[in-house]
Parts: C-alpha cells; sequence; structure tokens
C-alpha cells in the first residue's frame, strides 16, 4: 500500500522476482480506496491486473 515500501525496495523486490524465477514482474504501489474490489476483482480473474 502507499508509503509501505521505498521506491528503492520495490526495484528490488521486482530485481529479486526475476532473478529467482525469470519472470519479469512489476510491483506496484496501491491506494487503499477501493482495495478491496481491486483484489477480488484480480483474484477472480484469469489475468490478473489492477
Amino acid at each position: 500500500m502507499h508509503n509501505d515500501y521505498s521506491t528503492e525496495t520495490i526495484a528490488q523486490i521486482n530485481k529479486r522476482f526475476t532473478q529467482e524465477t525469470g519472470a519479469k514482474v512489476k510491483v506496484q504501489v496501491q491506494q487503499w480506496d477501493g482495495i478491496t474490489d481491486k483484489t477480488i476483482r484480480s483474484l477472480s480473474s484469469s489475468r490478473p491486473r489492477t
């Protein structure tokens, strides 16, 4: 969520995930407003995204 991680930390998460899995990921910071709906939509989709 917003302000939980610094930009540098998110960059390291993305980098480490790619190193560990070979897959690219883009961790995105989300606002709390509407997070429940976003999570439910993502989890119920075959192509999760925000």
